[in-house]
């Protein structure tokens, strides 16, 4: 019924997962064990913002799960299905936060890690993290993906490095995307001269300057 191209059909069944899935690690075993992510719908234009909301809820159930575990990500719907309500207009806040927090949970073991880092997904992840709702969550992504050599590789590549990682250390009113950010500028400077002559041409000293002030005057402000 969820792979149906009823949508009342496929809201039926998500809905009835979702209930199975609550509190019930096993039954969240035996969906994965039975296919549930194979069966997301292909045709996901037709979608709503209620059943891309539903969908969200079943796979972040899902994740969280097996966040701490070596569950592979071996559906290869799970990345565009996410990535298409991500980006679609109708999707709320709550809806993209929790497609976010399913990455972000799938990022935590090495292997999805990968799998994610080659999908393409990095480029899509920068965008997002220079919106301030979605910035906190997907730079914790990204800084999953960069500790493996996939991801260090995409996001060497992508255009927006480091310009935009440093511009999100500006960000005063939002220190811990600061701290995030830069995470994953440390990563790749440490890993790659080219980046560290980068980031100096793109300006990081006088920000990394600024950041620290700003730390030592918070750390004098609560002595």
């Amino acid at each position: 019924m969820v792979g149906s191209e009823v949508v009342a059909r496929q809201r039926l069944a998500v809905q009835t997962l979702i209930e199975l899935a609550n509190g019930s690690f096993t039954n969240k075993a035996l969906m994965v064990e039975a296919g549930i992510l194979s069966k997301l719908p292909e045709n996901k234009d037709v979608l709503g913002e209620p059943t891309m909301q539903e969908f969200a809820q079943l796979l972040l159930s899902i994740s969280s799960a097996f966040a701490n575990s070596q569950f592979s990500l071996s559906s290869s719907r799970i990345i565009p299905f996410i990535t298409h309500i991500l980006e679609s207009s109708s999707s709320t806040i709550q809806t993209k936060d929790s497609c976010l927090t399913t990455l972000y949970d799938l990022s935590s073991v090495l292997d999805n890690a990968t799998t994610l880092a080659t999908s393409g997904v990095v480029n899509f992840l920068l965008r997002l993290s220079i919106l301030e709702e979605t910035s906190e969550k997907a730079l914790a992504i990204l800084g999953n993906l960069t500790v493996t050599l996939a991801g260090e590789k995409a996001l060497e590549s992508d255009p927006m490095v480091p310009e935009r990682l440093i511009e999100i250390m500006t960000w005063e009113e939002r220190p811990k995307c600061q701290e995030l950010s830069a995470y994953v500028l440390m990563i790749l400077a440490h890993r790659s001269s080219l980046q560290r002559q980068k980031m100096a041409k793109a300006g990081i000293v006088p920000v990394l300057l600024e950041v620290a002030l700003l730390d030592d005057e918070f750390l004098l402000g609560n002595s």
